[in-house]
């Protein structure tokens, strides 16, 4: 996604290596997480049959016929999420997201030892990396009997959205203890509300 942090950094990597390489590099992303933004831009690209694509598909399922074509003509590695099957890719680079996720769960019963209600922000379903992030969660969580988890919500990359989500929660859950936001955008929360002593 255009103007994300976490992707800039990787495409200056990419533009590093490659210049190390001589290659030739075009960069090009959706300026939302939405894969049906996503998706004319890797038809697009295919089109034009580049040596390799590097992609970070934004849906587990949309993007899988999308990334299949691709393959016919280009070497395609996905990187930090992936697809249902991702056996056309050449490579597969991501972080161990249910390990994440388990060990955000960690941080908070480090954080707040002594128990209690937890949420948990994500983007969106349907995103390889934070599924797992949410799932390695709730596998932790489901193993800790002093905390009370009281679902997931999404904000769509959206932190105003995040922000309402954890006033909404704390109006009905008022001896809320934690949030584990799977990625940047959820935990941009405002300070008023993220301040709450817990």
């Amino acid at each position: 996604m255009i103007g994300d942090n976490f992707y800039i950094s990787m495409e200056c990597g990419v533009r590093d290596t490659a210049a190390e390489l001589g290659a030739e590099v075009s960069v090009q992303g959706p300026q939302k997480w939405d894969p049906a933004l996503q998706q004319p831009i890797v038809a697009s690209v295919a089109a034009t049959r580049p040596s390799a694509i590097l992609i970070a598909p934004n849906d587990v399922s949309a993007l899988q016929r999308p990334l299949e074509e691709a393959a016919k003509d280009s070497k395609v590695v996905l990187v930090d999420t992936t697809v249902e099957d991702p056996s056309f890719a050449v490579s597969e680079i991501a972080s161990d997201n249910i390990g994440g996720g388990a060990a955000a769960f960690t941080a908070i019963q480090q954080l707040v030892p002594g128990g209690g209600k937890v949420l948990v922000i994500d983007n969106q379903p349907g995103i390889s990396t934070s599924d797992d992030r949410v799932k390695g969660f709730e596998e932790a969580a489901a193993k800790d009997g002093t905390y009370e988890y009281v679902g997931v919500q999404y904000a769509k990359n959206q932190p105003a959205e995040a922000a309402n989500i954890v006033t909404a929660t704390l109006q009905k859950h008022p001896d809320l203890k934690a949030v584990f936001a799977t990625n940047l955008f959820s935990a941009e929360v405002p300070r008023p509300v993220s301040s709450r002593p817990g």
